[in-house]
């Protein structure tokens, strides 16, 4: 059994977003394309309700791949910006490979907290301390320096999820998976719009 301190790296990719801005939209459409091709999933909806965070956290820790959703009301949630900053320390040790989703937000607005994003980020300050608010905004900045996408509001989702599960179409999942993850990862290429 895993332990809080040796986590299993599994082929398990774990999704960071907010619930109340894309749960039953994008983000259940997307949990769907992904175990139509066998792929492990991990959402806070799978975890026991009144269980500790810390318990969150490890299901982070042995995931392989996290796919962080950044909406508008993201950095309302100090959920979403606790497991951030756990997924990008992940990253940081090279134990994670992590892609963000820009969902109808710009990297800029997430990168340097400006716009809407920006807004909802400083209510979020009215509730925390000096620290927490220093380490998210690291966080933020680290995950929108990576290659992701950014989904525009014009296409529906299906077509989204399908552009995101592309690479999957022509091989078996069951070795490659984590491959083209970390492949994705590595690409030089500017973020794509979806």
């Amino acid at each position: 059994m895993a332990t809080l301190s040796s986590p299993i790296h599994q082929d398990q990719v774990f999704i960071n977003f907010r619930g109340k801005d894309i749960r039953h939209g994008f983000a259940s459409h997307l949990v769907d394309a992904l175990k139509r091709h066998n792929i492990k999933v991990f959402i806070d909806t799978d975890e026991q309700k009144g269980r500790d965070l810390k318990h969150l956290f490890k299901r982070i820790k042995e995931s392989s791949v996290a796919l962080v959703i950044l909406s508008t009301g993201y950095a309302e949630s100090k959920w979403c910006l606790d497991e951030l900053k756990v997924i990008m320390e992940q990253e940081e040790k090279r134990e994670m490979t992590v892609i963000p989703i820009f969902y109808k937000v710009r990297t800029g607005d997430v990168k340097k907290q400006k716009g809407v994003f920006g807004n909802r980020f400083r209510r979020r300050s009215e509730k925390s301390s000096h620290e927490e608010m220093e380490k998210w905004q690291v966080a933020l900045k680290a995950v929108s320096n990576k290659f992701g996408f950014t989904l525009d509001n014009n296409r529906p989702f299906r077509e989204i999820c399908s552009r995101l599960l592309f690479p999957f179409r022509s091989q078996s999942l069951s070795g490659s998976f984590s491959k083209w993850f970390v492949g994705f990862s590595s690409r030089r290429k500017s973020p794509s719009s979806v």
